[in-house]
């Protein structure tokens, strides 16, 4: 198949019927017609996917394969220090100019992109999904000696050579014809995506791709593609390419560089939902999100643990504004000083007073101990480095492993004496949907190699604050104390577990 290379998007201009019959059906559709124009145009990056599949491409974008071989000019990149398993990501993003870093959470891809920044110089521009996230990739590229960076979105507009723009802003910007955004965009030698897995089905962000011709197209994100593959994740590799650098969490752990998590699976007793019920959002509000039973549950954890450990910092993600706010307060009643974050930068206070503070500031303030419990609502699920957090408590059910993945990246990252991070998660068997949920879940848990603790009488003993949870997780790493081991290999004995 010969084809005619555009940045944006590329033509087939021959390919016999045998070679057209293979590009359709390894698009999963016969027609093609939801990736080909009329004149056979396609996004360039489907390339990549057409010779995953063994399809011969004739010519495509010729990589700068020196980039491979060539040691990274370190006189380059000042306040940058890039560490082993941080190079080789940016030599293949110089190499093939378009492809997705899939590196773990808390892998430092921001540094990785700031040295690609610095490397190719020019003008670049950076999506975003959230202005919470933009403002945290602001401060750390400051810190890397980039202060030519400007930002729109959240109400703030300032333009300069490197941009961090949120894609609501950017899709509005290139609607009203703005003419400053449209130089910029044409002027960019880099477009990059954080968080690029929302690209696939956000038309929002496509439209910046099909604006921008910048020759180098960076994606960024720990879970680029859902686990059923679709037309989202074919529209995402044509955008920006395939993955070019992959690095599971479980390498960093190992290494040292990331927290390893401990998940205590803790079975929800209590009402049941009728098993005939089909709507998620009744199912959510009986099961999750009102559930007495399984909101004590919580409630206990978080004021045990606390108590257990002072300086403990929890951070308990939730979905809706009414479950967090109904936590927050049931916490501060018991003494627990507790502040839930949520959209728009409000922030209920231990008071129950909703106040404007924005996600920076509330993180600024949990970072320096002002209270012990955070409740978040979906804006946490990703992008926030959080590295203090020393206990993660997921409120809110779910099943995507996109969603699981970045919600344990919360914790993972380090901190000084962070060794490991405490997981609590819930068997939610009220309803089938909610315990399929919790099976998939655990399922995560097994594919990235996280110790899961379900043992009954473990897991009571640490609800009720019978236990340290530290003394759980020593026991199961074969250390710990004595006395309680021996109550556990009784129990298992007995049968009474």
């Amino acid at each position: 198949m010969l084809i005619e290379y555009g940045t944006i998007a590329s033509r087939i201009v021959h390919c016999d019927p045998t070679e057209w019959q293979s590009v359709c059906h390894s698009l999963n559709n016969p027609e093609g017609e939801a990736f080909f124009r009329p004149d056979y145009a396609f996004l360039s990056g489907l390339t990549a996917w057409f010779r995953h599949c063994g399809i011969r491409v004739d010519g495509d974008l010729v990589p700068d394969t020196k980039w491979l071989t060539t040691d990274i000019p370190r006189d380059l990149l000042p306040g940058i220090e890039l560490r082993d398993y941080q190079i080789p990501p940016v030599q293949k993003a110089l190499c093939y100019k378009r492809g997705i870093i899939a590196n773990c959470t808390g892998a430092g891809k921001t540094i990785e992109y700031a040295a690609l920044v610095k490397l190719l110089g020019g003008k670049s521009i950076c999506i975003f999904e959230t202005t919470a996230a933009a403002e945290q990739m602001l401060e750390c590229l400051k810190e890397y000696g980039l202060e030519s960076c400007g930002i729109i979105g959240g109400g703030k507009k300032r333009y300069a050579d490197h941009m961090l723009v949120v894609s609501d802003s950017a899709y509005s910007r290139i609607v009203k014809r703005d003419e400053r955004f449209a130089q910029h965009l044409h002027e960019c030698k880099l477009l990059a995506f954080d968080e690029v897995h929302h690209l696939g089905s956000s038309k929002t962000w496509l439209q910046v791709c099909l604006y921008c011709p910048a020759p180098y197209r960076i994606g960024l994100s720990a879970t680029p593609f859902d686990e059923e593959w679709g037309v989202s994740d074919l529209t995402l590799v044509g955008a920006v390419g395939g993955i070019i650098d992959l690095l599971p969490s479980k390498v960093l752990r190992d290494a040292g560089y990331l927290a390893e998590p401990f998940v205590f699976m803790i079975p929800v007793a209590g009402a049941t939902v009728d098993l005939v019920l089909s709507n998620w959002v009744e199912i959510e509000k009986q099961a999750i999100v009102q559930h007495e039973y399984r909101n004590n549950l919580i409630i206990s954890i978080c004021s045990h643990t606390v108590q257990k450990i002072p300086d403990a910092k929890m951070l308990v993600l939730v979905r809706q504004e009414k479950h967090g706010r109904f936590l927050c307060k049931k916490l501060n009643e018991l003494g627990v000083r507790a502040r839930f974050s949520f959209g728009s930068k409000r922030m209920y206070d231990e008071n129950d007073r909703c106040v404007h503070r924005s996600y920076s500031k509330v993180r600024a303030e949990f970072e320096a101990g002002e209270f012990s419990v955070l409740l978040g609502s979906v804006v946490y699920d990703e992008s926030q480095d959080m590295p203090s957090v020393t206990d993660l408590v997921l409120a809110s059910g779910g099943k995507k492993m996109r969603r699981l993945k970045q919600r344990l990246g919360r914790g993972e990252r380090k901190c000084t004496g962070k060794k490991h991070v405490r997981v609590y998660d819930f068997y939610d068997s009220q309803h089938p949907s909610t315990a399929r949920h919790s099976r998939q879940r655990s399922e995560g848990y097994a594919e990235e190699e996280i110790f899961e603790v379900t043992n009954p009488k473990v897991v009571n003993d640490l609800v009720n604050g019978r236990v340290h949870p530290d003394q759980v997780i020593a026991l199961f790493k074969g250390d710990g104390d004595e006395d309680y081991n021996r109550q556990i290999g009784q129990a298992i004995c007995t049968g009474n577990v």
